[in-house]
């Protein structure tokens, strides 16, 4: 019988192949043993293999039974004790011992930690719950540090006690950490702990604002010194939302002329710009003072893209008034 030869394989595929080989060995030698399934151990996967009971642990193919403390119970685990502490004690060492919890509280299960949390109403100090101190105007809150109490709406908290919030007149609650605890109602303003009447000028409209005057001008008036003044918008124009500047603006076709708007002269041969408050020639012709003369195009050039003036074709460049051969085009 002739040996049998294996394949030439690269080095990578050679270690890959020499692991599983070790992996399989070991996975017959689990699931197989001796051939025979150990006490304390039951069939997995088909029949094909076996594994522990729980409370046993496989070493060197038998199944060991794990020393569980007083107050544990066995867990399936392939690693760690194998073993969990019940409720009401903690693992120390190699056993369970019983957790201290102190008055007014009760077990939790948490595997860190003191094991006990305070019952409702108290706080844990020093290893012992402590009742809290609820003042007045003032409920219980869940929390495990800071103060176990908020105040009631109405009232702050300065030091231990849940002081009344003062409300002047014309003023309402809010629901704020921060600040009086107050604000005014519309048409009021906040002067000195006091909510003060906002005095409106004619022509004017509340605003809500925390700062400034608490008013606006109505449309077509400005505000100046405390009052209202209309705005005189001029003939061939219209009013403006803008805080500054004039309020006004000159319609299409004039332009400003301090208080007036003046049309706009259009020489011949020109059109209004897009913005309405000048002139720019037409197409072909360039600016010259207050007219528009035609452009004189010399050869090898024609109309630029802004219409108001000229340019070389291509390969000429500008010389003078003229377009000539560019020196590197010449052949």
């Amino acid at each position: 019988m002739k040996s049998m030869r294996w394949p030439h394989v690269p080095t990578f595929d050679a270690f890959l192949f020499s692991l599983l080989l070790t992996m399989a060995s070991g996975v017959a030698l689990a699931e197989a043993g001796s051939g025979q399934m150990p006490r304390n151990a039951h069939a997995i996967g088909g029949g094909s293999g076996w594994e522990c009971d729980t409370g046993h642990r496989e070493v060197r193919g038998g199944c060991v039974a794990i020393r569980v403390p007083a107050h544990a119970y066995p867990v399936d685990a392939s690693y760690g004790r194998g073993w969990e502490c019940r409720w009401g004690y903690r693992a120390l060492d190699a056993g369970c011992v019983a957790v201290r919890r102190p008055a007014n509280a009760h077990l939790r299960d948490n595997t860190y930690g003191l094991g006990w949390e305070c019952d409702r109403g108290y706080q844990e100090a020093g290893g012992a719950c402590v009742a809290v101190k609820v003042p007045a105007n003032a409920y219980l809150v869940e929390t495990s540090y800071g103060r176990a109490w908020v105040c009631e709406r109405g009232h702050r908290a300065i030091g231990e006690a849940c002081v009344p919030i003062g409300v002047p007149a014309h003023g309402y609650l809010t629901d704020t950490a921060f600040g009086p605890g107050w604000q005014c109602d519309r048409g009021y303003r906040a002067v000195d702990g006091a909510c003060v009447p906002i005095e409106v000028p004619a022509n004017a409209y509340l605003v809500h604002e925390a700062y400034g005057r608490g008013w606006e001008c109505d449309r077509g008036y400005r505000a100046a010194e405390g009052n209202c003044r209309a705005i005189r918008v001029p003939a061939n124009a219209y009013l403006v939302n803008e805080p500054y500047g004039q309020g006004w603006k000159c319609d299409r076709g004039y332009r400003s002329a301090g208080p007036a708007c003046d049309p706009v002269k259009i020489p011949r041969n020109a059109h209004l710009d897009p913005q309405g408050a000048d002139w720019t020639c037409n197409r072909g012709y360039g600016k010259a003072g207050s007219r528009c003369v035609a452009l004189r195009i010399p050869a090898n050039a024609h109309v630029d893209e802004t219409g108001n003036d000229w340019e070389c074709d291509q390969p000429y460049g500008k010389e003078r008034d003229g377009c000539a051969m560019l020196q590197g085009r010449i052949r």
